[in-house]
């Protein structure tokens, strides 16, 4: 899945010390080394409002193959989570795929506590009566007049300023600053507004910079401490994400950005079947082709680009996670060079996360996109 329908997972997952791989990449290489060799005990969960999401469809008949080619039958191994009455649910349907209907009514981002996180965790053997018991307790506070969820949103409305760091090292909830990171950055970042959490490696990160400082364990040094359960956790930041759009008088619970993107690149790849175009670098030194400035040297071309940063740095990753790593190390570098917020997100899973807030929020952001050549290069069946 991609975005809320693998982030949610995901941080169950690292809560519970489960054993899960979330694949929401078309990095070949993080694609061969999160495959199996054998694939007779493996569950493929394919999480997808839609199912039009042209990065998931196409890991889906990824799998699909390989399970063929093993001689294996796809429909006892895939389990299939979508919208009830979608082109995917009613192809799925038609293969005998085991189908699991989620409600239709809310959002990918806001998933996280109906099928698309709660299927991924029964299979890992969590349980999730006691997350929705946990969550329904909490929610029973929101409303009172000391509510949680209303002191959290105001605190972030009042001192936020645009950027918010968060780190949830060394916590009881790992993975939970990434899961924040998308909701409130792909609901808040419209209309020129919003609020943009970065994930930083440690609460003590330059990355962070002069953001609001969350935490998630009392002890740091941080401006807002919340200690949960991550039952607790989920309904809390959904609440709080939700209540920040009637002040800020956006809609929570669009993605303009996001579908104008993914419409994008599905036209793109249309246009692009035939001939992939040929794409001329502006500048090259050695091993690195650089797009989209110019200069003597590459010091001098990312000296130049960090000078212009205006509120906060991207570095967007198409690379493998899990293979390339040594890339996070750029986030740290970057903050320390040029004082400011720097996030970190893998491509193309950003673009259903963070890739909202930088296209529809304040237009203040300085990007860079890195990306790498394949060695070896997979087909997508069919396409």
């Amino acid at each position: 899945g991609m975005g809320g329908s693998s982030l949610g997972p995901e941080v169950l997952a690292k809560t519970f010390n489960k054993q899960l791989v979330c694949v929401d990449t078309t990095d070949p290489d993080q694609l061969l080394y999160n495959t199996p060799e054998d694939l007779t005990h493996t569950a493929v969960i394919v999480g997808s409002k839609s199912g039009g999401t042209a990065e998931t469809s196409s890991q889906k008949e990824y799998f699909v193959s390989k399970l063929e080619a093993q001689g294996l039958d796809p429909k006892n191994h895939l389990i299939i989570v979508t919208d009830p009455g979608s082109p995917f649910d009613k192809d799925c349907r038609a293969k005998n795929y085991f189908v699991i209907n989620a409600n239709p009514n809310i959002g990918g981002r806001f998933s996280v506590l109906s099928a698309f996180g709660l299927v991924p965790a029964a299979a890992m053997g969590i349980d999730v009566a006691v997350l929705l018991d946990e969550a329904e307790k909490a929610e029973a506070t929101f409303t009172t007049d000391d509510s949680p969820a209303l002191h959290l949103a105001a605190a972030i409305l009042q001192y936020g300023n645009q950027i918010l760091s968060m780190s949830d090292a060394g916590t009881s909830v790992p993975g939970i600053a990434d899961w924040i990171e998308q909701l409130i950055a792909e609901s808040t970042g419209k209309e020129g507004v919003g609020f943009l959490p970065i994930a930083i490696p440690t609460s003590h990160s330059p990355a962070g910079a002069d953001g609001l400082k969350i935490g998630f364990s009392v002890g740091g040094d941080e401006d807002i401490v919340v200690e949960a359960s991550l039952g607790e956790h989920f309904i809390l930041w959904e609440w709080a994400t939700a209540l920040l759009g009637i002040p800020m008088q956006i809609n929570i619970f669009d993605q303009p950005n996001v579908q104008e993107a993914k419409t994008s690149a599905l036209a793109l790849l249309d246009k692009w079947k035939a001939e992939v175009p040929s794409i001329t670098p502006d500048a090259q030194f050695g091993s690195v082709q650089v797009f989209g400035a110019n200069g003597n040297s590459l010091r001098q071309i990312l000296l130049s680009f960090f000078k212009e940063t205006q509120r906060y740095s991207a570095v967007m990753a198409y690379l493998a996670r899990g293979v390339d790593d040594s890339i996070l190390s750029v986030q740290n570098q970057i903050s320390i060079i040029n004082a400011k917020p720097t996030s970190f997100g893998w491509g193309p899973r950003f673009l259903h996360s963070t890739g909202q807030f930088h296209k529809g929020g304040q237009p203040n952001g300085a990007f860079i996109q890195i990306s790498g050549e394949n060695s070896i290069d997979l087909e997508i069946p069919g396409a």
